[in-house]
């Protein structure tokens, strides 16, 4: 991404309109149209602290109905 560029950040609850202000080696600083609130900061924090358990169990739970091809989909073969 560049400076100057648009960008929307969907991350946990966040879902927020800004301009990049600055990129550097991969890392953007975004300035929000509307300011977050620290509801959505905390919120944001415990989202990202819980985040790692989070995928671990999906993905044990994904490869458990793979392996009893356990699936929701409607597909049939």
């Amino acid at each position: 991404m560049r400076e100057g560029e648009g960008a929307i950040l969907r991350c946990g609850v966040i879902d927020h309109f800004g301009i990049i202000s600055r990129s550097e080696f991969g890392i953007n600083a975004i300035a929000f149209d509307e300011p977050l609130t620290d509801k959505i900061v905390l919120e944001t924090r415990r989202y990202h602290e819980n985040f790692e358990d989070r995928e671990r169990r999906a993905l044990v739970e994904m490869a458990r109905k793979w392996v009893t091809g356990d699936t929701d989909d409607d597909r049939t073969i």
